[in-house]
């Protein structure tokens, strides 16, 4: 009697949730169920990203380090508990114990040999070897490692204030948080090795008159009446004679105060008599008092007459229409009215820059509430003038500086109480603010300090409420709202163009992302807005055309998005905490699954600039910044549940009963997956035939020496005997589905990519 053969079937992992194909044609590598389980960038599953607290003290999940101290074993060591740990010359806490090995965590370096001592909890244990840094097992290395990443964590502290933390923000290597301290004042916090430390003078502004030469910007002045240097931002009117200007910290001015440049001429003058008039003062002087030059009407600007404690603009200084040609008379000008100086003595200046004090406005405030979208960018050559926008809808953008500095744009200056943008973007060299009522401006170009539109600055309206801002590929900017869709193209003033990509569909608040396409949530679902024609004409695709996920999508109120651009995936979060991990793939497929860290997240700020950051607050954590990591292995010390149910095989013959053998599982690394495995067959989820769960243990041994510096690299340090991945299966069915969970606060990440199934054919299905 001829045995019946056994039949193998590959099953390559990935492709994502898929809620819409009908089970017989659903791929066998797609789930019915991804949850804490993402798709991986090199194709299969991996468990999502975890994540840590964060205040700036060393990373929870990358600072894992730990001493292993081998004591005796005369007495026991007593269990782990953090407990203060303490030897000649240094201390630590106890992290972890295996039989007579103590894993301690110290700030310090031991360097204790066999038959020195160390005491815990008052009891002296001796060593019977060198500290080393090594763990006999894996298992030790996993649970030293999660026990000291605990140990950082417990250090890391909630940013000071009341209320959610409003804004995070990571300019270079500057990391800073914003939360309320009262109901109408905000405090700004920098993330420090001490944690969060509160920034309390953000710097103060001033009005100016009688400017000259005074671009928008940075700018040094000096203060005449004691040559001390002021470092001021201007932002000026258009003619540069008025304007407001921002000192820091540490720098003061009154009213009445000039300043100016250092001179690039002095001149001493010596009236004949007197200046007479008023608003224009003239007098003659007796001989050419500037060495034989003259100042004639178009040549004025820059010169100014400083006689009895005042400055006075020089309108001329030229030779009197007289038949004595000695004779010359200087002409100034009083625009304020003040009081004529009656002496003859004075000293002529000629600045490159000037300005007079109108008033101190006192200091830059930092106001309670808003919810704030952020742009970092550089406007300027120098690397270390990276500046961050943050648009907040209940006061003007501000321009945040690495060292704390806040300075106000004064984008709306004929309206002050309505300057409150709610959206901010850099885009063609521009800085672009969206306000309430469907409303955008832009800064003049190059200069974020600029907003009068006779230096470059320019408005538009798009007639509903702006929901998002996005500088996408091909240097087009994306302008969402409501119920429509906007591009503006060109690179400024002289040729932007504003067109209306669609009047029927807009992109909800928070939703839109610019990957390697812009992609946003619609009323019709996922939708990624791409360029189709050489010169940027646009239309609007479906991300999610076969509805895979749609029923996930309208199934929650969706508030915020972020990327992951190292793993190519847009982030949707909803107000309910179940969140969608998307993967755009290059063939503009996508895969989907969901992750969920037990609390909605209420907002996320991503940056780029240096490494990939995204930094986000959860719903009724008040005060805790969370930051994505690719090294932890918990949601901030909390076990990550994942679950991933795989969609039904049928291996090309639907109605024949099969015998099932076994699965063999594929890694893309050498790692260690430990998990339970349970099937189901003939498409019932348990209800004909469900297996009980079994424990899935691939590590290859437990006879390694491991060393916590390669926590996440799982090769084996000596010979191990490898153990099978094979996992036996048994029961009939036409199909089958797997599903692998876990749960683990320790437990590297996995990434699996294949089965290999076997079965053996039975018989054609009755009935």
């Amino acid at each position: 009697m001829k045995l019946p053969s056994i039949e193998s079937k590959v099953v390559l992992l990935g492709g994502g949730i898929d809620m819409a194909s009908t089970p017989l044609a659903r791929n066998p590598g797609f789930a019915l169920t991804a949850i804490n389980v993402e798709p991986s960038v090199t194709g299969g599953y991996r468990r999502t990203l975890g994540f840590d607290r964060f205040d700036g003290r060393p990373r929870p999940s990358q600072s894992k380090g730990y001493w292993v101290m081998r004591t005796d074993g005369a007495t026991a060591l007593p269990a782990a508990s953090l407990q203060a740990v303490t030897w000649s010359g240094g201390a630590g806490v106890l992290l972890h114990v295996s039989g007579n090995d103590a894993f301690i965590g110290s700030d310090s370096t031991p360097t204790l040999t066999a038959g020195d001592h160390i005491t815990i909890g008052g009891v002296s244990f001796t060593l019977i070897a060198a500290v080393s840094r090594s763990a006999r097992t894996i298992d030790d290395m996993l649970l030293a490692s999660a026990a000291a990443a605990d140990w950082r964590r417990s250090m890391i502290g909630e940013v000071p204030g009341i209320g959610p933390v409003r804004c995070v923000v990571a300019l270079r290597d500057s990391v800073f948080a914003i939360r309320d301290q009262s109901l109408t004042v905000g405090g700004l916090f920098k993330a420090t090795a001490a944690g969060w430390q509160a920034i309390t003078d953000f710097g103060s502004s001033f009005t100016v008159q009688d400017g000259y030469g005074i671009d928008d910007g940075e700018i040094e002045l000096i203060r005449h009446s004691d040559s001390a240097t002021i470092t001021a931002v201007a932002q000026l009117a258009a003619d540069g004679a008025t304007g407001t200007m921002f000192i820091p910290q540490g720098q003061s001015v009154v009213a009445g105060n000039v300043l100016r440049s250092a001179p690039a001429s002095t001149y001493a003058v010596t009236l004949s008599a007197a200046l007479a008039g008023t608003s224009t003062l003239t007098a003659d002087t007796a001989t050419n008092m500037l060495g034989g030059g003259t100042i004639a009407d178009a040549d004025a600007a820059g010169w100014y007459a400083y006689i009895g404690g005042s400055f006075f603009p020089v309108l001329s200084y030229k030779k009197k229409d007289t038949t004595t040609s000695t004779v010359h008379t200087m002409t100034l000008w009083n625009p304020h009215g003040r009081t004529v100086p009656t002496g003859t003595a004075l000293t002529l200046y000629r600045y490159s820059a000037f300005c007079e004090v109108v008033a101190n406005q006192g200091a830059t405030t930092l106001k309670a509430g808003g919810r704030y979208d952020v742009a970092v960018h550089n406007f300027y050559g120098d690397p270390t003038w990276r500046r961050a926008y943050l648009a907040s809808g209940v006061q003007r953008c501000l321009e945040l500086r690495e060292d704390g500095r806040l300075i106000p744009l004064l984008a709306n200056t004929a309206s002050p109480a309505n300057d409150t943008p709610i959206k901010v973007e850099a885009h063609a060299d521009h800085l672009f603010l969206a306000y309430p009522g469907g409303q955008y401006v832009h800064s003049g170009a190059g200069n974020p300090h600029t907003w009068s539109a006779l230096l470059g600055a320019n408005s538009f309206a798009v007639g509903d409420e702006i929901t998002g801002m996005r500088t996408s590929s091909g240097g087009i900017l994306m302008i969402t709202a409501k119920n429509r869709t906007i591009a503006l193209y060109g690179t400024g003033s002289k040729d932007w163009q504003q067109k209306v990509i669609s009047e029927s569909v807009g992109v909800y608040d928070g939703t839109l992302q610019s990957l390697f396409v812009p992609i946003g949530l619609s009323d019709r679902g996922l939708v990624r807005l791409d360029r189709v024609q050489e010169y940027g004409d646009f239309t609007l695709n479906r991300l999610d055309p076969a509805d895979k996920v749609q029923s996930i999508i309208e199934r929650f109120r969706w508030h915020a998005s972020t990327q992951v651009a190292a793993a190519n995936q847009y982030r949707l979060l909803s107000t309910s905490g179940r969140n969608l991990a998307i993967k755009i793939n290059a063939d503009d497929s996508i895969e989907a699954t969901e992750f969920s860290y037990g609390a909605p997240v209420d907002q996320i700020w991503r940056y780029d600039e240096q490494d990939e950051r995204n930094f986000f607050t959860l719903s009724g954590k008040d005060g805790w910044v969370y930051e994505l990591d690719d090294d932890a292995t918990s949601f901030d010390g909390q076990q990550i549940v994942w679950l991933l149910r795989l969609a039904y095989s049928h291996f090309g013959a639907p109605s024949v009963v099969k015998s099932w053998r076994s699965v063999a599982i594929e890694q893309s690394d050498s790692a260690r997956l430990r998990a339970k495995i349970a099937w189901s067959l003939d498409y019932r989820h348990g209800r004909q035939f469900k297996s009980e769960s079994t424990e899935l243990d691939r590590d290859g041994g437990q006879d390694g020496v491991w060393n916590y510096s390669n926590w996440n690299q799982f090769y084996w340090a000596t010979e191990a005997q490898d153990e099978s991945n094979i996992q036996p299966l048994n029961g009939h069915g036409t199909s089958i589905s797997l599903a692998f969970s876990g749960r683990s606060a320790s437990e590297p990440n996995f990434n699996l990519t294949g089965l290999i199934i076997s079965y053996i054919l039975r018989r054609l299905q009755r009935g």
